[in-house]
């Protein structure tokens, strides 16, 4: 029987992960690659460190059905919105086919900071109960990619547990 991973678990792969992926993959940072490029490889080393996991870039499945968030305490977050842009995260820690939702993980580049507090609102959303209309994942982590400079640099910049919004 497989084991969930814990929120320790899962905070050390991806600290774990952010490191690995500046020391190998500088150069995706150097030439200021694309957000998806940094998250596939992300999503590719945690998949290696949480075994017994799936990883996944922008899924957007609930079962067999899209995603979608209803407006509750995740503000500005559009709740039918399918252009890649606000109903599935970057990169997400599951097991597909359940509803055994670990982790959702926002990531922003630095050169669009000003960004940053949507994609928390995201991971608001994300992270609460289905419930109350969010997609019931236990954490939600926003990293931040800073790129054209050297050394590069991953790093956590928030981290949200489960959420309880009050309606």
């Amino acid at each position: 029987m497989q084991t969930d991973p814990t929120e320790a678990d899962l905070r050390v792969a991806l600290e774990k992960a952010l490191a690995d992926l500046c020391a190998n993959h500088a150069h995706l940072f150097s030439v200021d690659a694309n957000e998806r490029s940094l998250t596939h490889w992300l999503a590719a080393i945690l998949a290696r460190l949480l075994p017994g996991a799936d990883v996944d870039c922008e899924y957007n499945r609930s079962g067999n059905l899209p995603k979608r968030l209803l407006p509750s305490c995740a503000l500005g977050v559009k709740a039918d919105d399918t252009d890649a842009q606000s109903v599935y995260p970057d990169v997400i820690v599951h097991r597909r086919g359940t509803d055994l939702n670990f982790l959702a993980i926002e990531a922003k580049k630095s050169t669009r900071a000003r960004a940053v507090l949507e994609d928390i609102d995201k991971l608001k959303g994300y992270t609460e109960p289905v419930s109350v209309g969010g997609l019931g994942y236990r954490f939600g982590a926003l990293v931040v990619f800073e790129t054209k400079r050297s050394p590069p640099e991953a790093r956590l910049h928030e981290w949200l547990a489960e959420q309880h919004c009050q309606a």
